[in-house]
């Protein structure tokens, strides 16, 4: 085998999207920032006309929180943000920790656990052998994860397990 081949055989496979945002900091208060926004959403959508809801006042109206939204760059900067930071803190692992304590990890010989992923942002969960995912996310951006609202999800199929990463 020659030299040039073991050294390409080396390299790291490059993900199938490459995220926009670099900086894990920025991807931090990216995400940080659009929970706090979507909170405030939905509180301002749900007082109507009143100035409080349950004594917490409301800092602006749905139409600057909408613009604050857009500053920060909306549900693509969270999903670019989100995909920067599962990539380096591998939510997965957590998840097998968690299968794994409960008894539920099969054995070889056992089919794969049915796992429901809400709001999945990465595929690392799909790799799985011994998992059997449906991922899906409202705004998938991977081919592998299906485009789909939990809500309109029509009861039926068994799961095992529900990962869900949603805001």
């Amino acid at each position: 085998m020659s030299r040039q081949r073991l050294k390409r055989r080396k390299l790291k496979p490059k993900p199938l999207l490459q995220p926009l945002m670099k900086s894990l900091k920025r991807a931090r208060q990216t995400t940080s920032e659009f929970h706090r926004i979507q909170r405030e959403l939905d509180i301002a959508r749900r007082r109507g006309g009143r100035q409080h809801i349950n004594n917490y006042p409301v800092r602006g109206e749905q139409h600057e929180l909408d613009h604050e939204l857009s500053i920060i760059g909306g549900r693509q900067a969270y999903q670019e943000a989100s995909l920067l930071t599962t990539g380096r803190h591998r939510t997965c692992k957590w998840v097998f920790s968690i299968i794994t304590k409960l008894g539920l990890r099969p054995k070889k010989s056992q089919s794969p656990l049915e796992v429901l992923e809400v709001g999945a942002v990465n595929t690392q969960l799909l790799s799985v052998p011994w998992l059997s995912v449906r991922a899906i996310d409202i705004k998938a951006q991977h081919p592998q994860i299906e485009q789909c609202d939990f809500f309109d999800i029509v009861p039926g199929g068994d799961y095992n397990a529900v990962v869900m990463s949603m805001e």
